[in-house]
């Protein structure tokens, strides 16, 4: 059985979860006088070091692309990603074994691990398996259908 949770660590979450929601929300923005990278980095960080699964793995995809002011780091992002995997959000899996194949730091990419990576998240949510025979129309399912063409 779980222990319940303190107040302190509900009010982090709680915290967390309002920093994702601000950074997203100006990452996102079409207002151009709103819009900020810069400022969404570094509200989804905090989140992230607060511990918000979400957050960890917008935290690795800056760090992919090293948009808002995040350096561009394969490592970085590798880690955020894998926070954001062992923290509950299994998309993030998908990122990471993405990032694995494709990363622009050669030494760090690793196919093998990729698969291994893919093969768990088959194997844990064998519905996804239909994404790579189905027209693809958004970007997680082109990145997963990316992964298993360049694994395959």
């Amino acid at each position: 059985m779980q222990k319940p949770l303190s107040q302190d660590q509900i009010e982090a979450l709680h915290k967390a979860a309002s920093l994702r929601e601000e950074g997203l929300r100006v990452l996102y923005a079409k207002d151009p006088r709103v819009k900020n990278p810069k400022k969404a980095f570094e509200l989804l960080l905090e989140a992230a070091n607060l511990g918000d699964p979400l957050a960890m793995d917008s935290v690795g995809g800056f760090y992919s692309s090293g948009q808002g002011g995040a350096e561009k780091s394969c490592s970085k992002a590798m880690e955020w990603f894998e926070k954001a995997a062992t923290s509950g959000y299994g998309l993030a899996a998908n990122n990471l074994a993405y990032l694995y194949v494709t990363c622009s730091e050669k030494k760090k990419r690793d196919p093998a691990k990729a698969e291994a990576i893919l093969r768990m998240m088959f194997a844990s949510n064998p519905s996804l398996i239909a994404v790579r025979s189905e027209e693809h129309t958004s970007e997680l399912q082109s990145r997963l259908h990316l992964v298993c063409r360049l694994l395959l």
